[in-house]
């Protein structure tokens, strides 16, 4: 291509308004950089999963719809009944967090929150999203910038598995949280309205009563923490290759980090010692391999993010 000396700019002028056409906010290419750099380090998990809790939702999702369809052999379970179901459990989830006073974590919110419902029924709202203004693809617990690919076994933690299209299996580990989970919700009068995946509808006190059961705010059972804690790290992978075997290692270089110190350390020195291997008092921190790998790559990782 030839260069037209009439076109370089004589001195500081103003640029026309960017238009990135289909690229979205990264049109140069560099996000990807990021996220494989993050996936080194930290698989499975992203900045907006701050809450056990949401698993188990998940995982009772999938696991609830089946086993009601079991109930029914000859009653094929479709894509559009398994929506409608997944969608009233979400509205239900998102509800009751909207009508009740929370704890939340500093910038942690459950998807959804600014959605309010528009149709109503005899006092009783529809929970289906597009009367929330909600999106699949976005708004979901599920959604891709939600909590759906670390729900995954494939790259995330492993409570379900994807079979066809939109239809998921809960895992042994997903099974156990959605199990924990209706353990809880059982004691609830609204119970049945939530199974019935017929009934569409449903009141602010049922949503409130719901909202007992599984919100995020309270410390998750005994049964979800072992199972949670099983997915997220096991030291005896910390020198494999696997996407836990990376999360261990690097979280392995966490726990050595603060094992190390004989006092409390802010989140700023966790990070500058868990790069140079070095706590703030410059005493080097002994490492294996495992968790030596980790320390270059999460060294990588903050210079590539400064």
């Amino acid at each position: 291509m030839s260069l037209d000396l009439q076109d370089i700019p004589k001195g500081p002028h103003l640029l026309p308004e960017f238009d990135p056409g289909r690229g979205g906010v990264d049109f140069l290419g560099l996000r990807q950089v990021n996220l494989d750099l993050m996936a080194e380090c930290l698989p499975g998990i992203n900045n907006v999963t701050y809450y056990i809790r949401p698993y188990s939702v998940l995982s009772w999702i999938y696991w609830k719809f089946y086993e009601s369809k079991k109930a029914d052999s000859d009653d094929k379970a479709t894509a559009k009944e398994l929506a409608r179901f997944k969608e009233k459990v979400e509205s239900l989830f998102l509800w009751g967090h909207q009508i009740n006073p929370v704890k939340w974590r500093a910038g942690a919110r459950v998807p959804g929150m600014r959605s309010k419902p528009k149709i109503q029924q005899a006092n009783k709202a529809d929970l289906a999203f597009r009367s929330w203004g909600r999106s699949a693809d976005n708004t979901s617990l599920q959604a891709a910038v939600q909590y759906g690919p670390s729900a995954k076994d494939r790259g995330g933690l492993g409570f379900i598995h994807q079979i066809e299209g939109p239809f998921f299996q809960v895992t042994r580990e997903g099974a156990g949280l959605a199990e924990a989970l209706d353990s809880s919700l059982q004691k609830r009068r609204a119970y049945s309205m939530l199974s019935d995946q017929e009934e569409l509808f449903a009141s602010e006190t049922q949503a409130s009563e719901l909202f007992e059961s599984w919100r995020v705010d309270d410390p998750p059972t005994k049964q979800e923490r072992e199972i949670f804690a099983g997915c997220f790290y096991d030291e005896s992978k910390i020198n494999e290759s696997s996407d836990i075997g990376r999360r261990s290692a690097t979280l392995h270089l966490i726990l050595s980090v603060l094992r190390n110190s004989n006092q409390p350390m802010q989140e700023e020195e966790i990070r500058r010692s868990m790069a140079f291997q070095r706590l703030p008092n410059r005493k080097k921190i002994k490492l294996e391999r495992g968790p030596e790998q980790s320390s270059k790559k999460w060294l990588l990782l903050q210079v590539r993010q400064a």
